[in-house]
C-alpha cells in the first residue's frame, strides 16, 4: 500500500487552527472586540448554520472556513506529516509506536488508531526507509496496515524499525493514520534519535488524531448568518464539525464545534469490530449466513435501499446473523455503494464475513498460480484499504479450501505444500488480516467427500488446526462443509446423490470439527450443474432434508451459490430465489 506519492503536505499539527487576532496595520491603535461564532446542525446533519458576532454586533460578509473530523474512523486512513531536521550527534532513529505510555495518556476512554506505511526520508542524501507495521514470513512483502485498540490502563511499545540517519539532514517522517476521536493524545507514531551509544537525543510525533475532511466556506449575510453543506457521504459518519473566523483588525478570531451525535456503539471503530454472535446472543438458534447475488447488490448500485430489499425477505432475514462476500464480489462493488451497505448491516446488527484466498502464492516457489485458495499481500491490502475506507466491520474470514487446494490438489500448478507448510504460507495472508482487523474470528472451508476420502484425513485435519494456529497465533474456530454433489462417491449406485451418502459426510465432518474444538456449519446449496433455477431449488431441497435427518446439530448453516442459479436473491415467497431456499429451510426445519 504505497500511499506516499499520494500524500498531502500536510503538517503533524493541520489540526490546529489560530485563534489570534489578524495583525494590525503598521501605527494602528483599533480596539480588538471579542466575537462570538454560534454554530448548530439540522436535524438531517445535512447543514449546519449559526450567527457571527464581535461586541455584541453582528458581523456581515466574513468568510468561515470548517472542516469534519472522521472521530468514528469511517472514511479510511489519510495521510499525516513530519519535517524537521536530525538533531545534531544522531547517528540513528527508531521508527516506533506507543499508546497509553511516554507521553501518550488515554485518558477519554477506549479508541483505536489504524496506521500503515511509515516513510522516512532525508531528501538531501537519498537515505530512505519504508517501514511496515505488520511484518510476515516471506521476504519483500509489500506494506500492510496494522490497528491499535487503545485501552485504558493498557499500553502499547513497538519498536517497527531502526536504521542510519545523517547528523544535521532535513527529514520527512509521512504515515498515514485514522483514528477516532478518543484517540487524540491516547497515541503516537515516533521517530526516536539516537546517538551512537543509542542514547535517546529527541522524538518527534506524529499524533493519533481522527481524519480532518474539508468542507465548502461559508460568508455571513447583513444579518450576521451563514450556513454550509455538509456532504451526505461525510454526514453519514457522524463527524466532529468544526467552524472558525480567522478575524480582523477590529475582531477577535473564534471558533465553534457541534460535537459527533454518535452513539457510544456507533462511535467504537469499525476495524476492531467484535467477533461473531455468542451462542449466548444467538439463544439456542443457529447462526446463518447468507450471501446476495448480483440482483441484490445490483439493486443497492441502482438507488435501492437494503430496507426496501428487506421487504421481498423479511421472514428469511430474521434468522441470517451474518452476511459473506467473497473478496472477489466485494472488490466489483462500486466505492460508492459499499459504505451505505456497510451501514445498513450495522444497523440491522449483521456480521460480515469476507471469503478470502489465504495461501500465499507470492515470492515463493512457482506453483499456485491460478489455482483456487491462493493469494498474494498486495491482493490483501488492496481488499482491507476498500473496507477500511467504507467503514466497514469484519467480523470473520472464511478460508477457501486451503488444506485441500494447498496439501491435497494434484492439478494443473499444484503446490503439494507439507501441512506445516501451507500453515506458513497462509500465515503470510492472514496476518495482514489479522493486523488490519485483531479480533476477527476464522473459518475454514473444505470440499467433501474429497477431504475424508484421503487416507488418514483425520489426522491430516488435526495436523492442519494445530499448525495454523502455531504460525499465525489465530485459532480455525469452525469449519463449513461445502458439499461436492457431484462427487461419485455421494451416488451410491444411484442416479443422484443419495441420502445415507450425504448424512454419512456430514456426520464425518461434524465430528472432525468438534474432535478439534470447532463449530460445524453447513453450506446448503443445489447442484452446481443445474440447468435452471427450479432445477437448482429442487435440488437445494433435497440436500436440505437429507441433512436434516443426518443426526447432526449444525452451529451454522450457510446459504450461497457459487453456480449461475438460482439466477435471483428474491423474493422468498419465489421458492426458486436463493432467500426462497432460506424461507423453505426454516418453514420446515425452524
Amino acid at each position: 500500500m504505497k500511499f506516499r506519492h499520494l500524500h498531502l503536505g500536510l503538517s503533524c499539527g493541520i489540526l490546529a487552527l489560530s485563534l489570534l487576532p489578524a495583525a494590525h496595520a503598521a501605527g494602528k491603535t483599533a480596539a480588538v472586540t471579542a466575537s462570538s461564532l454560534s454554530a448548530s446542525s439540522t436535524a438531517s446533519a445535512g447543514a449546519v448554520s449559526g450567527t457571527l458576532t464581535s461586541g455584541g454586533k453582528v458581523v456581515a460578509n466574513a468568510t468561515l472556513s470548517a472542516y469534519a473530523l472522521d472521530v468514528t474512523a469511517r472514511t479510511g486512513m489519510s495521510w499525516r506529516t513530519l519535517t524537521g531536521t536530525v538533531p545534531a550527534g544522531a547517528a540513528s532513529a527508531i521508527i516506533a509506536v506507543r499508546g497509553g505510555i511516554e507521553g501518550a495518556c488515554i485518558c477519554a476512554g477506549a479508541g483505536g488508531a489504524t496506521v500503515g506505511d511509515v516513510w522516512y526520508t532525508e531528501p538531501n542524501t537519498g537515505n530512505t526507509h519504508d517501514v511496515s507495521p505488520v511484518t510476515v514470513p516471506v521476504a519483500n512483502a509489500p506494506v500492510s496496515v496494522r490497528t491499535y485498540a487503545l485501552v485504558p490502563g493498557q499500553s502499547i511499545s513497538s519498536n517497527l524499525a531502526q536504521f542510519a540517519v545523517t547528523s544535521g539532514a532535513s527529514y520527512g517522517a509521512y504515515v498515514a493514520i485514522a483514528a477516532t476521536g478518543s484517540a487524540s493524545s491516547a497515541g503516537y507514531v515516533g521517530v526516536i534519535f539516537l546517538d551512537a551509544s543509542g542514547r535517546e537525543l529527541r522524538r518527534d510525533k506524529i499524533w493519533f488524531t481522527p481524519t480532518q475532511i474539508g468542507l465548502p466556506n461559508a460568508t455571513t449575510n447583513a444579518s450576521g448568518q451563514y450556513q454550509l453543506s455538509v456532504p451526505a457521504a461525510v454526514a453519514a459518519v457522524w463527524p466532529e464539525i468544526h467552524v472558525s473566523y480567522t478575524g480582523s483588525a477590529t475582531t477577535q478570531a473564534t471558533s465553534s464545534v457541534i460535537a459527533s451525535t454518535a452513539t457510544a456503539a456507533q462511535a467504537q471503530m469499525p476495524a476492531l469490530a467484535q467477533q461473531l454472535p455468542t451462542a449466548t446472543q444467538l439463544a439456542g438458534a443457529k447462526l446463518g449466513w447468507f450471501s446476495p447475488r448480483e440482483d441484490f447488490l445490483g439493486a443497492i448500485a441502482q438507488g435501492q435501499t437494503w430496507d426496501q430489499l428487506l421487504l421481498q425477505w423479511s421472514s428469511s432475514a430474521q434468522h441470517i446473523q451474518a452476511i459473506r462476500i467473497p473478496t472477489s464480489v466485494l472488490m466489483a462493488i462500486p466505492d460508492s455503494v459499499l459504505p451505505g451497505i456497510f451501514r445498513a448491516m450495522d444497523a440491522h446488527g449483521l456480521a460480515l464475513g469476507l471469503e478470502i484466498g489465504v495461501a500465499n502464492n507470492y515470492n515463493e516457489v512457482a506453483c499456485g498460480a491460478g489455482v483456487e485458495s491462493y493469494s498474494d499481500p498486495g491482493t490483501a491490502n488492496q481488499v482491507i484499504q476498500k473496507v477500511l475506507n467504507a467503514g466497514g466491520k469484519v467480523s470473520a474470514l472464511l478460508m477457501d479450501e486451503p488444506l485441500w487446494y494447498g496439501h491435497y490438489y494434484t492439478g494443473a500448478n499444484a503446490c503439494n505444500s507439507t501441512i506445516q507448510d501451507e500453515a506458513r504460507r497462509s500465515a503470510v495472508v492472514m496476518k495482514i488480516y489479522t493486523a488490519a482487523f485483531p479480533n476477527v474470528a476464522v473459518g475454514d472451508i473444505e470440499p467433501f467427500p474429497e477431504v475424508p476420502l484421503q487416507p488418514n484425513w483425520q489426522a491430516d485435519y488435526a495436523s492442519w488446526v494445530q499448525a495454523f494456529y502455531a504460525a499465525t497465533g489465530t485459532r480455525i474456530s469452525f469449519l463449513h462443509v461445502d458439499f461436492d454433489w457431484g462427487n461419485p462417491a455421494m451416488y451410491q449406485y444411484t442416479a443422484y446423490p443419495s441420502v445415507p451418502a450425504i448424512q454419512y459426510v456430514a456426520q464425518l465432518a461434524a465430528s472432525a470439527a468438534r474432535s478439534n474444538g470447532q463449530g460445524i456449519g453447513f453450506i446448503l446449496n443445489g447442484s452446481q450443474d443445474a440447468t435452471s433455477d427450479a432445477v437448482y431449488a429442487y435440488t437445494a431441497q433435497f440436500h436440505m432434508d437429507a441433512l436434516a435427518g443426518a443426526g447432526v446439530n449444525p452451529d451454522q448453516l450457510a446459504f450461497e451459490t457459487w453456480a449461475a442459479y438460482p439466477s435471483l436473491t428474491l423474493p422468498e415467497t419465489d421458492p426458486n430465489t436463493l432467500s426462497g431456499e432460506v424461507y423453505y429451510y426454516f418453514s420446515k426445519y425452524n
